[in-house]
């Protein structure tokens, strides 16, 4: 009994230690193999490698579906990649690269926030902080168009140094719409940006609205973006500066544009794809 128990258990070792472990073969019309578990079959083939990979198929580019021992090699893979018969979803891991990786422009919603550091250049005396955010859609790789607010709070220093009392502050809200262009949708490219529209004035006693004008030339690098341009305003009411000179004359000017030397840095989001 004992020796019919040790052949019994012999054998079923031998037949265990011969059995082979068997994959889902998927043979295309094309002539190329895939190897790896089968997903679905209707209404299209989806079978999985061994990598990760998930492979879609039409039902008619399927020449036969088997199921063979497993092909102990590396590259479980046998496609034709060039072939466009067939649709490669990308594995876990490449998804997971894509999720964090900053991706070229495509289309879609993008964002633009920025801040602004702006020297006067027709009012010597005066410099401005800015915060501004826009708002519209990537039309191409390189084409933007959108809508935006910014707020601009301006310091004039002669008070400071002539006077010696309180700060003059005044503020402006221009709304405008911007286009922009990136030469290149990668995530590193030069770009031209032109907002126009109407700025608001802010102040109490001075009126300080009229056409606003704000072109700029940068460097975007990934979400990060800086640039310098010009700060534009058409004053609805002209300014009268008045300078005393060493003669003790004073000399007037009229400042019917408002112009500023500008230094943004800004961050954006959306109009990406990922790839």
């Amino acid at each position: 009994m004992k020796k019919a128990i040790i052949l019994l258990a012999a054998l079923l070792i031998a037949v265990a230690a011969d059995a082979q472990v068997l994959q889902d073969v998927v043979y295309l019309l094309n002539g190329s193999v895939v190897r790896g578990t089968l997903i679905e079959q209707v209404p299209n083939v989806k079978i999985r490698t061994t990598d990760g990979s998930l492979w879609v198929f039409k039902q008619d580019e399927i020449d036969k579906i088997t199921s063979e021992p497993a092909v102990q090699q590396p590259q479980q893979v046998d496609v034709n990649v060039n072939d466009n018969a067939a649709q490669r979803v990308e594995s876990t891991r490449n998804r997971w690269a894509r999720q964090t990786t900053y991706y070229d422009l495509t289309n879609g919603l993008r964002i633009i926030a920025d801040i602004s550091v702006m020297v006067q250049t027709s009012y010597y005396t005066c410099s401005a902080i800015s915060y501004s955010g826009s708002f519209g859609h990537q039309f191409s790789p390189n084409v933007y168009a959108g809508l935006g607010v910014a707020a601009q709070v301006y310091l004039d220093y002669w008070y400071y140094t002539k006077r010696g009392d309180e700060a003059e502050l005044y503020a402006q809200m221009p709304l405008f719409a911007e286009l922009r262009y990136d030469v290149k949708p990668t995530k590193f490219s030069p770009f031209a940006s032109m907002r126009a529209g109407y700025a608001v004035g802010l102040d109490e006693y001075n009126d300080h609205s009229g056409l606003y004008l704000n072109p700029s030339v940068g460097v975007r690098y990934k979400a990060l973006s800086f640039s310098v341009g010009a700060d534009l305003v058409k004053l609805k009411d002209p300014w009268h500066f008045v300078e005393l000179l060493a003669n003790k004359q004073f000399r007037y000017t009229d400042i019917n544009w408002q112009s500023s030397v500008m230094f943004k840095i800004a961050y954006e989001w959306g109009g990406r794809r990922r790839h």
